[in-house]
């Protein structure tokens, strides 16, 4: 099965987002090569964003 580069996006995105985060940032903080490094950054940056836009679009969540 071929998918197309969509497809593969969107999959590599979806599985992401079930990492650890901290794993995310520590591949970022010890990588020497710097493309692969902005790569974790970006993970990492999409993963954070992701779970602070669920976590406010919650109904349930109190104000301090």
């Amino acid at each position: 099965m071929t998918l197309t580069q969509q497809e593969f996006t969107h999959q590599l995105l979806k599985l992401t987002q079930s990492l650890d985060i901290n794993l995310l940032m520590n591949a970022a903080s010890y990588e020497s090569d710097a493309s692969q490094k902005a790569v974790f950054e970006a993970l990492y940056d999409y993963v954070l964003d992701t779970r602070q836009r669920a976590l406010i679009a919650r109904k349930d969540r109190t104000a301090p």
